[in-house]
């Protein structure tokens, strides 16, 4: 329904409201981190413990990954694998 709504406006893409505003997020929770990235809610908390993965703090008990440290830590296993950016 929404979608659909989304769509009678005018808009051409088929993205509903909701992937929309989510594909727009800065910051994103640890586990969808994770996520983004192919592994799980543990291994993407090890990462941040770690400092592998970037985070910051935003209040006295949640932090969050700006994408452009998963972008940035993507990049860093590309070259680890030697891949360059016209490979990958």
């Amino acid at each position: 329904m929404i979608g659909q709504a989304y769509r009678m406006h005018g808009y051409k893409s088929t993205l509903t409201l909701g992937e929309d505003r989510m594909s727009k997020e800065l910051l994103l929770r640890v586990a969808e981190a994770g996520r983004r990235i192919g592994v799980g809610r543990s291994k993407a908390y090890e990462l941040v413990a770690s400092g592998k993965l970037a985070s910051v703090k935003i209040s006295e008990r949640s932090i969050r990954v700006p994408v452009t440290a998963l972008e940035e830590y993507v990049r860093r296993l590309e070259e680890e694998a030697g891949i360059t950016g016209e490979e990958a």
